[in-house]
């Protein structure tokens, strides 16, 4: 048990691992640059957005009618 609470201990003062009220999540402004899932997703939805409208700025289609 002292294992496991002393790696979490140094997650936490390292920031990879953020501590909420009802428990641990992975922290989004850690030092090595680790995101969670949900903040990947974001990021790609954002890329795929910027790609969508600098195709459309282009006049290229994304399917054909």
């Amino acid at each position: 048990m002292e294992t496991v609470r002393g790696l979490i201990n140094r997650l936490l003062d390292k920031g990879l691992l953020a501590e909420l009220s009802d428990g641990l999540t992975a922290s989004s402004n850690n030092s090595i640059g680790a995101w969670s899932a949900a903040e990947k997703m974001r990021f790609f939805i954002k890329l795929v957005e910027q790609l969508i409208d600098d195709l459309d700025a282009r006049g290229i289609p994304l399917c054909s009618p």
